[in-house]
């Protein structure tokens, strides 16, 4: 017997996973933009792309409900190739502090060994069509990218690096990433989970482990972005912490794809 309560979420979900669908074929999907900043000056260095879905019934859907379901089923191939080029159009006017043009971030977890055959060729030919330098493009992954096979990960995130694009893991230390995986995997840049950041302040232990996730990044050569940063006080503390980047609500907000942040305009 199902209970209720389960049942209302099976078919919630199924429900989601209908009109994700519907979505993706009919471009209901856009692109927002929010500042990345340095941590000592708070300059605008790049930004993120990030997916918003304005649903006709539902009203913004948020990406925690819908980026899941979208890895889970598959959708999250279409959903990254869909929005791949948008980025790249704003992108070319830009004037950032990387050698002159902003570092435009898109989440795209790498797909399943069975869909991601044609991931290296769809980036590839975004980069082309839109004529944006393979380096200004930084491609992110998540810990879970590796849970179907590391080996397999490993080689596409490599493919991906020989066409000069850059690499971000996210949510490290969320998931199962080793600190011998992470000297493996060829990244150039760790992002420090939010969940760190909520205790940033919050105890000595808190600090502790975010300084040794900033230790370990910079160690390896690898560029930090602090997530989900939302006060004063815990910019000032990552810029003492030696933390390179953040992002959060401490930055300017997400711009509509219509008014590109100040460092991907020109």
């Amino acid at each position: 017997m199902v209970r209720p309560g389960l049942q209302d979420q099976a078919l919630k979900r199924l429900a989601l996973i209908s009109d994700l669908h519907q979505a993706l074929a009919n471009g209901e999907l856009e692109v927002f933009y929010q500042p990345i900043v340095g941590a000592h000056d708070r300059a605008p260095v790049g930004a993120e792309s990030l997916v918003r879905w304005y649903h006709r019934r539902r009203g913004l859907v948020s990406p925690v409900d819908f980026v899941n379901v979208a890895e889970s089923t598959g959708y999250i191939v279409p959903l990254g190739t869909g929005c791949s080029g948008r980025p790249a159009v704003n992108s070319r006017p830009g004037a950032g502090r990387d050698g002159g043009r902003p570092v435009l971030r898109q989440r795209q977890p790498v797909p399943p060994p069975a869909r991601r055959a044609g991931l290296v060729d769809d980036v590839g030919r975004a980069l082309i069509d839109f004529e944006l330098p393979a380096r200004c493009l930084v491609l992110e992954v998540t810990e879970s990218t590796f849970t179907l096979g590391f080996d397999a990960g490993l080689a596409r995130l490599q493919e991906l690096k020989l066409i000069g694009l850059r690499i971000a893991l996210d949510d490290y230390g969320t998931g199962y990433s080793s600190l011998n995986r992470l000297g493996r995997l060829p990244i150039d840049i760790v992002k420090i989970d939010k969940s760190f950041i909520d205790r940033l302040l919050v105890s000595p232990e808190g600090r502790a482990l975010v300084q040794s996730v900033l230790d370990v990044t910079h160690a390896l050569g690898k560029i930090s972005i602090a997530e989900g940063v939302e006060q004063a006080e815990q910019c000032d503390t990552l810029a003492d912490l030696g933390a390179t980047t953040s992002r959060g609500t401490s930055s300017p907000g997400p711009c509509p794809p219509t008014r590109p942040p100040a460092s991907s305009r020109s």
